[in-house]
C-alpha cells in the first residue's frame, strides 16, 4: 500500500545506529517551496541509494522469517517493509513520519534534535 509520494529530491541526510533512526530531506527548490523531512523510526535493516531523484514509499508487513540475514525484531514491536521507489531501496522500520515545512535545508528537523543534524 503505497503512504507517501513526492515528485522531486531526496537525500539521505542523517543516520543513527543508536537510536536507529534514519532521515532522508528533500530541500526547498524556491523560496516558496517546502521542505520535507521523512524519518524512518527503529530501522532494521536498509538498501537504499544515497539519492532519490523522487520518492514514492509503499508499506508491507513483514515477520521475522522475511528478514534479510542479520536483521532481527524487537520483541513486541513490530516491523515493515517500506519499499523505495517500487524496490530500489528497502528498508525494514518500525514506523515512517515525513513533516514538510518552509525551512532552509539545514535548519533543524521537526523531528527534533538529531545528534549531528543541526
Amino acid at each position: 500500500m503505497q503512504i507517501a509520494s513526492w515528485e522531486r529530491n531526496f537525500q539521505v541526510w542523517h543516520y543513527t545506529f543508536s537510536y536507529a533512526q534514519l532521515l532522508l530531506r528533500s530541500g526547498q527548490r524556491d523560496d516558496m517551496d517546502k521542505r520535507i523531512d521523512v524519518l524512518f523510526s527503529r530501522v532494521r535493516h536498509m538498501e537504499l541509494p544515497h539519492e532519490l531523484a523522487e520518492l514514492t514509499i509503499d508499506e508491507l508487513p513483514v515477520s521475522e522469517k522475511d528478514l534479510p540475514a542479520g536483521a532481527s525484531i524487537e520483541y513486541g514491536v513490530p516491523c515493515k517493509l517500506f519499499l523505495i521507489n517500487g524496490g530500489i531501496g528497502k528498508i525494514y522500520a518500525g514506523d515512517c513520519k515525513w513533516h514538510e515545512d518552509y525551512e532552509w535545508l539545514d535548519a533543524p528537523s521537526h523531528f527534533g534534535p538529531l545528534r549531528g543534524v543541526k
